[in-house]
């Protein structure tokens, strides 16, 4: 009976795929009920050649600013870390399945609630049906051991692209019930269509790696310890690679984020996917739509994109200070604003004493600031002008 199932549910699929052939359909799969429905998103409405959404670096004042100049040979290939539990090495997460303890990919948090990840390690091959009966995640896994505030996270919902397959769309986005990312952060996702805005970049990689007899590594690698790869990806088409390493792949990596860093901004590009040279599926402007569909509401602003006003805040435009209207708000009032280019310019905790706290921006550029706050498990948006 489960066979024919996923039978019948593979053809309804692919009927509603021929059905609406344009839009930009994602699959929900709930793992406590066992149901799946159909998410139509219509048409990838964006135009720009590029974007990305906001990265959070927590509330743990925990962070790392990473080195992304070019390393000795050009490329850094699985360095052990000694912090594990600094953004953004935070956001590398250790999975497991009914399936597979040991070596389970890699995933990266990306929202509050959100953890992007490699649908083929929890797919069927080609079909939008589950390998899987459960899925857990071990955020700040280290060592072989369980974060003691965090253990095992249940994974409550998990979504594919309708027409995924392994050589393309081959995402998968995983869905917690609490806010993992607001302590320990999150990265932004990203994409960009032109080719030479990615080449010859250096990107990050975390990843909790297996050794596999076909790979020559000296060193124990067992999938129970966080590493760290950079480098230059050179080879930019459908993918993101590198003929810089000669380690490839491995197992327990598939899935593992590249991404770009600047200061505590962090944003992905893409997940690793195949051994040879490295080779990471690259995040399309459809990809991109179809994840944000999902995620915005956890991400209280895009930088490309940004959401409408949502709290109160006055006067705007304005040239010397912003006022927060915050009087209803209780606790963890966490206020970050972000200038029009995604860069942070001002973050602070404002006291629940404080009902309308004013911020100073007399010296700050002309032009369109956006604004995230966190309040009472909350989140707000807002953008204001400074002239």
């Amino acid at each position: 009976m489960k066979s024919f199932k996923g039978f019948f549910l593979v053809l309804c699929l692919l009927n509603v795929s021929n059905n609406f052939a344009q839009d930009v359909i994602m699959v929900e799969h709930n793992l406590l009920t066992g149901d799946t429905t159909i998410l139509n998103f219509g048409p990838n409405d964006i135009i720009e050649s590029s974007g990305k959404t906001m990265s959070f670096e927590g509330t743990s004042n925990n962070y790392q600013i990473l080195d992304s100049s070019t390393p000795e040979d050009n490329f850094t290939r699985l360095a052990r870390v000694s912090n594990h539990a600094a953004y953004p090495l935070s956001t590398s997460i250790k999975i497991s399945t009914s399936n597979e303890v040991d070596c389970q990919c890699t995933g990266t948090i990306i929202s509050n609630r959100h953890i992007l990840s490699l649908a083929p390690c929890f797919m069927e091959i080609n079909a939008n049906v589950l390998n899987t009966t459960s899925i857990n995640i071990l955020p700040l896994f280290n060592n072989g051991e369980l974060h003691k505030d965090y253990e095992q996270i249940p994974i409550i919902k998990a979504y594919t692209l309708l027409d995924w397959d392994v050589s393309t769309d081959n995402f998968i986005l995983l869905e917690v019930e609490e806010d993992l990312g607001q302590e320990i952060g999150w990265q932004g996702i990203a994409f960009n269509d032109e080719d030479d805005a990615l080449r010859d970049q250096v990107f990050h990689k975390y990843s909790f790696p297996c050794k596999t007899e076909f790979i020559e590594y000296e060193g124990d690698l067992n999938g129970d310890t966080l590493y760290h790869s950079y480098g230059v990806y050179n080879l930019i088409d459908e993918s993101i690679a590198t003929d810089f390493s000669t380690i490839g792949l491995l197992s327990g990596e598939g899935g593992s984020a590249i991404f770009l860093s600047e200061d505590t901004q962090n944003h992905v590009y893409g997940i690793g996917t195949w051994h040879n040279r490295l080779r990471h599926s690259r995040i399309s402007s459809r990809e991109f739509y179809a994840m944000n569909k999902i995620i915005e509401s956890f991400l209280a602003v895009s930088t490309n994109k940004p959401t409408a006003e949502t709290i109160k805040i006055y006067p705007n435009p304005t040239a010397d200070k912003l006022t927060i209207d915050l009087e209803s708000f209780n606790s963890f009032r966490l206020v970050h604003i972000y200038s029009s280019d995604g860069k942070l310019v001002f973050k602070k905790l404002i006291n629940p004493e404080v009902a309308k706290p004013t911020i100073q921006i007399k010296d700050w550029a002309t032009g369109t600031y956006f604004m995230r706050i966190n309040a009472d498990n909350r989140e707000f948006a807002a953008s204001f002008i400074k002239h």
